[in-house]
């Protein structure tokens, strides 16, 4: 079930206070009335304070430093923004399609992450190198995980809080649809010899 208030208070405050930080009186409150009600709620609580560590202030975190990140709801979209704006134009061809192949479309409901495999993602021999640094770029930066041969979304919230993600799903909807379909038909042609 849900966490409770005073257990995402505790999550937020201990944490902090065993490695020797401190929050700004308050924080904690705004942190978690800022989560109330919000699905996916420890993946975003996790990222904002990630982010809002990164800009405390000596040991304090600080309400200035939890604002600059984004909060709860914008701190995942602003690290995809600002990661995504380093790459260069062919890296961010490469990470739009990263993206846009790692959330499985629904109908009707939210749409949802998915795990594919490195090879789904390769374009070409020739992006191999590009691809590389665009998947070590998106998981140091904790938007991706890659492991056993996977690659997905480190956290279902980036397909809600980050509009350019919706912005490129929405765009073609009809089109990666059919995307998935030959991919899935590949794959069973594949499996079958």
């Amino acid at each position: 079930s849900p966490m409770q208030p005073q257990e995402v208070a505790a999550a937020i405050d201990g944490p902090a206070r065993v490695s020797g930080l401190r929050l700004e009186p308050g924080l904690a409150d705004v942190i978690v009335r800022d989560l109330a009600g919000e699905p996916g709620a420890l993946p975003l609580l996790s990222h904002a304070l990630l982010e809002t560590w990164k800009r405390r202030r000596g040991r304090v975190l600080t309400f200035s430093g939890y604002h600059d990140a984004g909060g709860v709801r914008g701190a995942i979209a602003r690290t995809a923004d600002a990661v995504f704006d380093e790459l260069d134009a062919t890296q961010r061809a490469l990470a739009r399609n990263v993206f846009v192949r790692l959330v499985e479309l629904s109908e009707g409901s939210e749409d949802t992450r998915r795990r594919v495999t490195i090879a789904e993602l390769t374009v070409g021999p020739a992006e191999t190198a590009q691809l590389e640094s665009v998947l070590r770029s998106l998981t140091e930066a904790r938007l991706v995980t890659i492991g056993e041969g996977g690659v997905e979304l480190a956290h279902e919230a980036l397909i809600r809080e980050w509009p350019r993600l919706r912005a490129w799903l929405d765009d073609d909807r009809e089109g990666l649809r059919i995307h998935r379909h030959l991919t899935h038909a590949a794959h069973d042609w594949e499996a079958l010899g």
